[in-house]
């Protein structure tokens, strides 16, 4: 007989082909949602000294979520919105402001390049990309390629055009 739960038991164990810290966040976000925060916090921590990364239970993270090379370095805030099939790559740090309560919003289909710092209360669009070594402290319009600190928009996305299809695919 399936039941709510039984349907998310079997959503969780569908999470093994996901790199071991993206698995353990998605347990961690059960317990969370279930009133289990301590369990979730524990996870997370295990995360930390296991995979040198921070993705708290307490996020919002949607499904296709990849945080590459297992997610070394990257610190996520525990309040941050993260959307479907978001790519990020290694050493991010997506987080607040000194002196704001606000943290990032990020919307579906973002890349987001190594060794790059999203912060503050702002929004990155669907579909957006931020180029490596970039610091993103204000509003990315969808369908946008910014780089640089801090960071500027180099162009607009045709309509149609994704990230993946200018990314060299892994040799």
């Amino acid at each position: 007989m399936k039941t709510p739960v039984a349907d998310e038991f079997h959503s969780l164990s569908n999470t093994v082909h996901l790199s071991p810290p993206v698995a353990t966040y998605r347990f961690a976000n059960w317990w969370y949602r279930h009133g289990f925060a301590r369990t979730a916090r524990v996870l997370s921590w295990i995360t930390r000294l296991l995979f040198a990364t921070w993705i708290p239970g307490s996020a919002q993270i949607g499904e296709g979520f990849v945080a590459a090379y297992w997610g070394l370095g990257v610190v996520i805030h525990s309040r941050a919105v993260i959307g479907k099939n978001v790519w990020v790559s290694q050493n991010v740090t997506i987080g607040r402001k000194e002196g704001s309560a606000g943290v990032p919003v990020i919307q579906d289909g973002v890349f987001i390049g190594p060794n790059s710092v999203v912060v503050g209360e702002i929004t990155l669009g669907a579909n957006s990309v931020v180029g490596a070594n970039s610091f993103v402290n204000h509003d990315v319009p969808e369908c946008t390629i910014v780089a640089g600190s801090p960071a500027r928009v180099i162009r607009q996305l045709e309509p149609g055009e994704r990230y993946k299809d200018f990314v060299p695919p892994a040799v």
